[in-house]
Order: C-alpha cells, then structure tokens, then sequence
C-alpha cells in the first residue's frame, strides 16, 4: 500500500496539462468525478479508454482536485499508455522510471 500511495504522490508531481509529444492526440473521454482526461486512438476504444481512466480513478492518480491527461493508443494487439509528465522533474529524480514500469493496467 506504501509503495502504491508513493506511485501516486510522484505521478502527480509529473502531471502537466497536455500532450506535448505530439499534435493527434486522438478523441478524448473525461473520466467522471475527476479533472482526468483519456485520449484514445489508433484500435483503442472508448470503452478502453474508460477502463483505463477508471483503474487510474481507482489508485487516486486521477482525481477531482488535479488535472492529468493520458492517452492509450493500441496498434495491432499492443497497448501503450502515455502519461503527460514535467520532463525536468523526471530526470532529476532517480529511479522514477521504476515506478512507471511497475505499473500494470
């Protein structure tokens, strides 16, 4: 559970409010009582989409006091997650892509 509330602490931190790494972001869902938003594209679904920001309602990353943005984009039969993050924080804190990586949908 400590391990989790640390996940959630620190993404946070890395939130900004857009997509910077690219212009389509895909169409957009917002995830009910929170400022979250899932952009979804490629074969990825809206109801995918949902799953996704409802998994991340769950863990308190979204939440209705902060603004995040994400996006899930499928190709063929693989998922990518991207969570929109302040760059500059990210490569100063060591170990942070532990976090990332360890987080499973």
């Amino acid at each position: 559970m400590k391990k989790h509330s640390l996940l959630v602490a620190v993404l946070a931190l890395l939130l900004i409010t857009g997509l910077s790494s690219c212009s389509n972001y895909g169409k957009k869902v917002k995830i009910e009582g929170t400022k979250g938003e899932v952009y979804y594209k490629g074969g990825a679904t809206e109801t995918e989409a949902k799953k996704v920001g409802d998994f991340l309602k769950g863990t308190g990353f979204l939440a209705k006091d902060k603004v995040a943005s994400i996006q899930v984009v499928k190709e063929g039969s693989e998922y990518t997650v991207r969570f929109v993050y302040n760059k500059e924080f990210y490569e100063k804190t060591e170990g942070l892509e532990k976090l990332f990586y360890g987080m499973r949908l």
